[in-house]
């Protein structure tokens, strides 16, 4: 029985990402996978005058059969100007996407007794014509570089489940002509999946993103246009620095759309002391220099437009509740009216880690004074070992976020003052109680009940100290009197 075109697709990656996980390391292999299936795509609709995606212009000698008719000796000079002639007519949407990417190197090469990496990859790729699988084969290589990142760099923020991303995008609602921003866009996966809820034509919606590591951008510029999106301003930099920081003639760019799911707790992000900023990203307090994940977050907020500006950030659990600077942050955001929705998301989620996360979600515009809590632990489904949302749960949550429902033992409204009791922690298990709270353990909740006792011992304390001072006095004024009588 013959393979179909997807299991075909997944077995030729496969195979074409170990070989050349022999000869380099896991960036450049899947750097020039991407490249290799790219360029296979590209000369497949070429050949069938089949419409792109995306608008691209393609080399009138990109031709679909020529890689099989080369040698070894020019093939992979063939592949090196493929690429620069791509980039040359492309210049806004593949400029510096697959420069470096020597093809002609000698790791490509064979010997008397085998024949090159090159020559197999792409019998491999191109005798796959019967299936017709270039989409495929995209689609496969897309997702296999991701978990490969992934693994390689203990980077979860590179695999973002689906179902979170599809959930953000019914949270933010992209409309047409709208801006969406992802300062931390790694491989791209939450500003694609834009797609699934949007009002109106792709290519009505502009996407911006930023993200420093060379792969990981490649696979988001690739991402962008495989599903019908410019990739123009998908840049590759670091968007907490800043001399990184998009710029308008207003000053710092405003977007009708952020979202992120930010590398949690960042290292050294900032120096140790560093120069005054032309922006008013860190206004409500500079973040500690070895968590970035305040930086992130008041960056996405600075980010948003004063009137149809909202966010939704993917953050660590601790996010909600620590304490000292992060915690005045905090506090700065919930008396600015900004936080929305916090929506707890359950363990075993992100590959490479069984941690659990939250969803924040930020508005600038808001009618009412009170945070939405949902306790989106009990939507979880597992599949193939991961904790992912049904959905029938994404529906729920989203529509949840939209009506502002309160359901015993899921969600709850809060005030801000309420919150300010709770020390300022956006910790879900404070306000979304359980049905039999008794038996509730959230280390959260236990510590905050803690220290709210402790206050309040302390105050008995007080008095009672003050009473005895009193009664003290009174006894020793009543002796005075007694020895002058």
């Amino acid at each position: 029985m013959a393979k179909t075109p997807k299991k075909e697709a997944r077995a030729g990656v496969t195979e074409i990402l170990a070989l050349l996980r022999h000869v380099f390391q896991p960036a450049q292999s899947v750097h020039f996978l991407i490249a290799l299936v790219t360029l296979r795509w590209l000369a497949d609709a070429k050949r069938d005058s089949r419409p792109l995606p995306c608008h691209l212009e393609l080399p009138g000698c990109l031709e679909y059969h020529t890689p099989l008719t080369l040698d070894e000796n020019h093939l992979g000079h063939w592949f090196v100007a493929m690429f620069e002639q791509l980039e040359d007519l492309n210049r806004r949407e593949l400029g510096g996407l697959f420069t470096g990417l020597d093809f002609a190197a000698p790791h490509f090469q064979g010997n008397d007794e085998e024949r090159g990496l090159l020559i197999r990859a792409v019998e491999i790729l191109w005798f796959k014509d019967r299936y017709q699988c270039s989409f495929e084969l995209m689609k496969e290589a897309l997702a296999m570089s991701r978990s490969c990142l992934v693994t390689s760099f203990a980077a979860p923020e590179w695999n973002t489940p689906a179902s979170l991303c599809e959930l953000a995008a019914r949270l933010l609602q992209p409309k047409s002509d709208e801006t969406v921003y992802d300062p931390a866009c790694g491989t791209g996966q939450m500003l694609i999946h834009m797609e699934g809820a949007l009002e109106c034509r792709r290519k009505r919606v502009r996407l911006y993103g930023a993200e420093p590591h060379q792969a990981a951008w490649a696979l988001a510029k690739v991402s962008a246009f495989y599903y019908g999106f410019s990739s123009e301003h998908i840049g590759m930099s670091d968007a907490l620095q800043p001399e990184n920081v998009l710029e308008s003639e207003d000053g710092q760019c405003k977007f009708d759309v952020v979202l992120a799911h930010p590398p949690w707790g960042a290292k050294e992000w900032r120096a140790e002391n560093p120069p005054p900023e032309r922006h008013e990203r860190f206004r409500r307090g500079m973040p500690p220099k070895n968590n970035g994940d305040y930086a992130y977050l008041l960056h996405m907020v600075a980010s948003m437009k004063a009137d149809s500006g909202r966010m939704v950030a993917i953050v660590s659990s601790g996010v909600l509740s620590r304490g000292a600077q992060e915690g005045r942050i905090r506090m700065g955001l919930l008396k600015d009216n900004l936080v929305d929705a916090v929506i707890a998301l359950p363990e075993k989620m992100f590959q490479g880690t069984t941690v659990a996360g939250a969803m924040l979600v930020m508005r600038r515009q808001r009618s009412s004074r009170e945070v939405l809590f949902i306790d989106a632990r009990g939507f979880a489904t597992a599949a193939g070992g991961k904790n992912t949302f049904s959905p029938q749960g994404i529906a729920w949550i989203a529509d949840a976020c939209a009506a502002r429902t309160a359901k015993p033992g899921v969600s709850a409204l809060a005030a801000i003052d309420k919150i300010a009791e709770n020390g300022y922690s956006l910790s879900v298990s404070l306000y979304v109680r359980a049905e039999q709270e008794s038996t509730s353990t959230d280390i959260h909740a236990i510590r905050y009940r803690r220290k709210k006792l402790h206050g309040e011992l302390a105050d008995l304390n007080q008095q009672i100290d003050m009473l005895l001072d009193a009664v003290m006095l009174g006894e020793a004024k009543h002796s005075r009197e007694l020895e002058r009588a």
